[in-house]
């Protein structure tokens, strides 16, 4: 989530540098400003038009309406700072006005260097300016520079309508030869295959296809009729000789009245042989009449069954024949449908170069008018007049200093953030560290002697953390408050001394524990007795009783350290050592413990539990956020109620960050009812 507060405290703590940056970038863009020689910027007003259409236009391929306008525009603001459109300036100004140019190795480059283009956005219009110690010089020189560019453009149109014509004479000449040629070549081809006719043979093709056809249909039918008549009496013949499957209208008059007789002699033949046996007399003749009639009808069917077969053999020789016709006619009319597509191939090339030159005839009448028209796109809308204001202003100077001075301290200010991981004041540890804040100690110089007389500014600033730390203990028990560091030398020793006076002076009955077994001082700059202590309590030599001291200052009793022993961690890590802190607490209003870095000693988190409090002790400006964190996360892991942060040796302490801010805002947390 984006925090405002965050960066403007960033800002606010580097004000310094953004103001080295700030003052001496104004400072010195006035002093050059003021300094510097006028100069005087003359503008003039053109207009660029791509409407008029070019002077060619072949095919329709050149049109406005397709033109690329961002990319001709572009290439009309490259022209007028070209050296051509630069050296036709020069040429029309007076000696008078181009002399300081004239005495360069390059005027025209010298004169080029000095153009300034600035198209007018949405529109057709284009600022053309140049800058110049006398506004009289600018101005002449800004107006002969568009007078150059509108009759430059203007020879550039003219030249290519010129060079158009000569490319239409070359191409009208060469179109000439091509349309005789390819009118030559339709002709032989037409007097070759008799194109004239072609139309008349390609329809009588069609009618005679379309007539064979019809034929060929009719002979396969009745082709098909015999064969399926053949083989229906050859069927008919393997189950009787005289076969009943000749069709009526092959069958003779004598074939009929024999097939008749030949019923009639049957029917009698079968009714005798009821009376009579196949001896008797009439029998014999009957049966002899029978047989002649087979006889006859026999030789009969045979003859008309050749006369069938016969049709038949005629019938698929008409069949051959119409299909051998068929297939001479397709070639025939695959032959004129090749000759009418290479006739349509020279016919259409034929008219496509008549009406190539036709085009080209008429471009080039359009060139030769067009050549004599001095219709030009680029104008001079307003020429430049005489400037009388100075270019840039100073107030335009100084605005650009103070908004570059500002965004330069700004970037400096937060690259200088970015490498500087300390925790160096109290908005460091509200929003960064997300802690509260129990007061800022400022840095003394000359350091403060504890063996010594207390100094009286930072008594003061203790007193302000003891008020902020009793409003807390007014909502919760408070009866022991444990001091820690990250690291050595960051204050804790002073500020377990100097908030135990505090709590003292207030009449209350305060316990110091120096729980720094590491290096033990609390008894020597208290001046007591630190021969027994901790460490031999813990050991199990003295009692509780026996190790606790008084101190010169009323109120504020001590235990001691002790003697060093080999293996101080395990004594703050010990469960013995959260006994002395629980039999001692309920004789003493207050019982603060110092107790040795983290750094040293990560046993220290485990007296979380046992404790009411922990403050942590971090000296501004040296100690990482990183390692500041990484100790807060160990405390909280261990189970400790972190009552906030103490900022040692703060070069800067404002009203705003004093420990009265901040009992005010723990007043505004707890509340007082």
């Amino acid at each position: 989530m984006f925090d405002y507060k965050q960066y403007l405290y960033i800002i606010q703590q580097r004000i310094w540098v953004i103001a080295a940056t700030f003052f001496p970038i104004v400072i010195s863009a006035a002093i050059y400003t003021m300094n510097q020689v006028p100069v005087y910027k003359a503008t003039a007003l053109l207009i660029i038009e791509p409407a008029i259409p070019p002077a060619v236009d072949i095919g329709g391929t050149l049109n406005y309406a397709r033109l690329d306008l961002a990319g001709f525009y572009n290439t009309q603001y490259e022209i007028i700072r070209s050296s051509a459109v630069a050296k036709k300036a020069l040429e029309i100004l007076e000696p008078k006005y181009k002399e300081d140019l004239l005495k360069r190795k390059d005027p025209v480059e010298a004169f080029r260097r000095q153009i300034f283009v600035s198209p007018i956005r949405g529109s057709q219009l284009i600022n053309i300016s140049i800058d110049n110690v006398d506004p009289k010089i600018a101005t002449e020189r800004v107006n002969a520079l568009g007078r150059a560019f509108v009759q430059h453009n203007l020879e550039d149109k003219m030249l290519a309508s010129k060079d158009s014509f000569t490319w239409l004479s070359e191409q009208i000449a060469v179109m000439q030869g091509k349309v005789k040629q390819s009118e030559e070549a339709l002709l032989q081809y037409n007097e070759k295959e008799n194109i004239i006719a072609l139309e008349k043979k390609k329809t009588l093709l069609e009618e005679n296809l379309s007539e064979l056809q019809k034929q060929y249909n009719q002979e396969l039918i009745q082709y098909k009729q015999l064969e399926v008549m053949l083989k229906e009496i050859s069927e008919s013949q393997k189950k009787s000789e005289i076969s009943n499957a000749i069709p009526l209208k092959f069958q003779s008059q004598n074939y009929i009245y024999l097939v008749s007789e030949y019923g009639k002699l049957e029917a009698q033949l079968v009714e005798k042989a009821k009376k009579y046996k196949e001896k008797h007399p009439e029998m014999i003749n009957i049966k002899s009449k029978f047989d002649d009639i087979r006889s006859l009808i026999l030789s009969e069917q045979e003859r008309i069954i050749k006369s069938i077969e016969l049709e038949f053999r005629i019938s698929k020789a008409t069949l051959d024949s119409i299909l051998s016709n068929i297939a001479a006619q397709k070639i025939e009319s695959m032959h004129l449908a090749q000759q009418a597509i290479q006739y349509g191939v020279l016919k259409r090339d034929a008219e496509t170069n008549t009406q190539m030159y036709d085009v080209l005839l008429q471009r080039l009448k359009q060139a030769d008018i067009s050549g004599n028209i001095t219709a030009n796109n680029v104008r001079i809308v307003d020429e430049a007049k005489i400037p009388d204001m100075v270019t840039p202003p100073l107030a335009m100077n100084l605005f650009r200093a103070v908004i570059a001075g500002l965004l330069l301290g700004i970037f400096i200010t937060f690259v200088l953030d970015y490498l500087d991981h300390t925790v160096k004041s109290g908005d460091d540890v509200n929003l960064r560290l997300k802690e509260q804040l129990l007061g800022l100690i400022p840095l003394i110089k000359g350091g403060v002697d504890l063996e010594k007389e207390d100094s009286e500014e930072i008594s003061r600033y203790y007193r302000d953390i003891k008020t902020t730390v009793g409003f807390y203990s007014r909502e919760h028990q408070l009866k022991t408050m444990l001091i820690t560091s990250s690291i050595r030398d960051e204050g804790k020793t002073t500020s377990t001394i100097y908030l135990s006076k505090a709590f003292a002076q207030s009449n209350k009955k305060v316990l110091i524990i120096d729980a720094d077994i590491f290096k033990p001082r609390i008894a020597k700059i208290l001046k007591v007795d630190h021969q027994t202590g901790v460490s031999d309590y813990i050991n199990g030599s003295v009692s509780a009783e026996n190790i606790i001291r008084k101190a010169g200052v009323p109120n504020l009793h001590v235990i001691p350290g002790g003697l060093i022993p080999p293996n101080p961690a395990d004594i703050i890590g010990s469960e013995k050592f959260k006994t002395l802190i629980n039999s001692v607490k309920d004789d003493y209003d207050i019982v603060i413990i110092d107790a040795p870095p983290l750094s040293a000693a990560l046993e220290v988190s485990s007296l979380g539990s046992a404790i009411d409090g922990i403050v942590l002790i971090v000296k501004a400006g040296s100690t990482s956020r990183a390692i500041t964190r990484k100790v807060l996360d160990v405390l909280r892991a261990g189970r400790g109620n972190i009552l906030g942060v103490i900022l040692t040796m703060a070069t800067r302490v404002s009203g705003e960050m004093s420990a009265y801010y901040y009992y005010k805002k723990y007043y505004a947390d707890y509340g007082e009812n």
